[in-house]
């Protein structure tokens, strides 16, 4: 998958190449547009990062946390979320093999059509919302006596790794998306960056 850090000193690397390049070694064809599920907009979790990945309904066996812990987990409302859009070729095909699994094909990669600069500054104002949700989930699997029964994967780390995000990274990432969506590029190395 060429090198493993193609975004490194950028403030947005567009995964949907990467996407592509998997796709075209799964079909052993050159593929030009991806189909990595049937994921709809507007059953899209409010707590979804912004970004080109997301999902719609998805089952919730927790084939995506299994394939991606490190990028999706179980949501508010049952169902997979992005929590972290994919910045390396790894990462990448570790998003479509959780698309891949997901038995009603709940995932889509068409969010940079979805979201607009107005929708991402709306989610980023509201990711106090987030991050309560984020707090209570939390205070559960950190108390023995409230943590669930049934947990055949630690979402702690992704819990902990969302919080985290929230608090530092997100930010720059979200400024480069709006670059990303603005312009359609990528931003260069110290170019400015729109406020959120």
């Amino acid at each position: 998958m060429g090198n493993e850090n193609p975004g490194a000193g950028l403030a947005y690397w567009n995964p949907l190449p990467a996407a592509l390049e998997v796709e075209s070694q799964w079909r052993r064809k050159i593929v030009r547009e991806l189909s990595i599920g049937s994921g709809s907009w507007a059953d899209k979790s409010w707590a979804t990062v912004p970004g080109p990945f997301y999902t719609g309904m998805t089952d919730t066996c927790l084939t995506g946390p299994a394939n991606a812990r490190h990028l999706v987990m179980m949501g508010p409302d049952y169902g997979e979320i992005i929590y972290r859009q994919p910045t390396t070729p790894t990462d990448v095909r570790d998003m479509m093999n959780a698309a891949a699994e997901d038995p009603f094909g709940g995932y889509a990669c068409d969010g940079d059509d979805r979201w607009t600069p107005e929708t991402v500054r709306a989610w980023w104002a509201d990711r106090a919302r987030v991050q309560e949700w984020l707090d209570r989930e939390l205070a559960t699997h950190t108390q023995p006596h409230l943590r669930p029964e049934y947990d055949p994967l630690d979402e702690l780390p992704a819990l902990l790794g969302y919080s985290a995000d929230l608090r530092g990274p997100l930010e720059q990432y979200l400024r480069g998306y709006l670059f990303w969506l603005q312009e359609r590029r990528e931003p260069r190395d110290g170019e400015p960056l729109p406020a959120l």
